[in-house]
C-alpha cells in the first residue's frame, strides 16, 4: 500500500547514504585486493614457468580468483559477504607466495582440502530443480566453510571468522547428504 511504502521509505532513507558510502568502500576494498592478488599470480605464474606443477597451481589458484570475485560480484552477494570476500582474496594471495617457496608443504596441505572440494563439487553436480532450497542454502554454507579451512590451512594469521575442523565440515557434508 501507499502508506506501507511511505513507512518503509521514511525508515530507509535516513540510512540510505551511510550504507551507500560503506557499500563504495567495500567494493573499492575488495577490487584493490584483487587486482593486488591477479597481479601477483601473474608475476608468480611468470616466475615459476620452469615449474610445471608450481606453474600449474598459480594458474589454478588464478582461475580460483575469478571464480571467487566474478565481474559481477555485486549481483550475487551481500555486503557483509562483499566485506568477506577480501579475507579469501587475501588468503589465497598469501597461499600462493608460500607455494613458491615451499611447494612440499604446499602439496600436503592441498591433500587435507581435496576430499572436501572434490565433494563440493559432486554436491552442487547434484543440485536439481527438484532439490529442496534448504539444500542448495547448505551447500552454498559449505562453500564458504570450505573457504574459511583453506584460510586456516594457508593463511592461519588472517584468523577465520569462524571454527572450522575437518570433523566440522564431514558433519556439514553429511547432513547435506541426507537431504532431498
Amino acid at each position: 500500500t501507499l502508506k506501507a511504502f511511505e513507512d518503509h521509505a521514511a525508515q530507509t532513507l535516513p540510512h540510505l547514504y551511510r550504507r551507500g558510502q560503506s557499500m563504495i568502500k567495500s567494493v573499492t576494498r575488495l577490487c584493490e585486493l584483487f587486482e593486488s592478488a591477479r597481479l601477483s599470480l601473474q608475476s608468480l605464474a611468470r616466475k615459476t614457468a620452469r615449474s610445471s606443477q608450481v606453474h600449474n597451481l598459480m594458474l589454478t589458484l588464478d582461475s580460483d580468483l575469478s571464480s571467487l570475485v566474478p565481474p559481477d560480484f555485486c549481483d550475487h552477494y551481500t555486503l557483509e559477504r562483499i566485506e568477506n570476500l577480501g579475507r579469501y582474496v587475501e588468503a589465497l594471495k598469501i597461499r600462493a607466495q608460500r607455494a613458491c617457496e615451499n611447494y612440499i608443504k604446499e602439496e600436503k596441505k592441498a591433500g587435507e582440502l581435496a576430499p572436501y572440494t572434490r565433494y563440493f563439487k559432486r554436491l552442487m553436480g547434484s543440485l536439481t530443480p527438484q532439490s529442496t532450497e534448504e539444500k542448495a542454502r547448505e551447500i552454498e554454507a559449505l562453500y564458504w566453510l570450505i573457504e574459511e579451512f583453506k584460510i586456516s590451512l594457508f593463511a592461519q594469521e588472517i584468523k577465520t571468522a569462524v571454527k572450522v575442523s575437518p570433523k566440522k565440515l564431514d558433519t556439514v557434508i553429511t547432513r547435506i547428504s541426507n537431504m532431498i
